[in-house]
């Protein structure tokens, strides 16, 4: 399914807002029960799945994302 992600702001406070596509069930799990989500998101997330922004600026600047 589709997974929202929430990042920390430079300030620590709530960052900006991404969704993530086709992520299957079982990671979405193992993100939630990690000790670690920022860790979690770096190896089961992050270069996996099509992304698209959706706070801020709107032009996504990582590889994999779509405008």
């Amino acid at each position: 399914g589709d997974m929202l992600v929430q990042f920390k702001g430079k300030n620590g406070g709530a960052g900006d807002v991404y969704i993530y596509y086709g992520v299957p069930v079982l990671t979405y799990r193992r993100m939630l029960s990690a000790p670690s989500k920022g860790h979690a998101f770096w190896v089961y997330i992050r270069g996996k799945y099509p992304f698209a922004k959706l706070t801020g600026d709107k032009r996504t600047k990582q590889q994999g994302g779509i405008n």
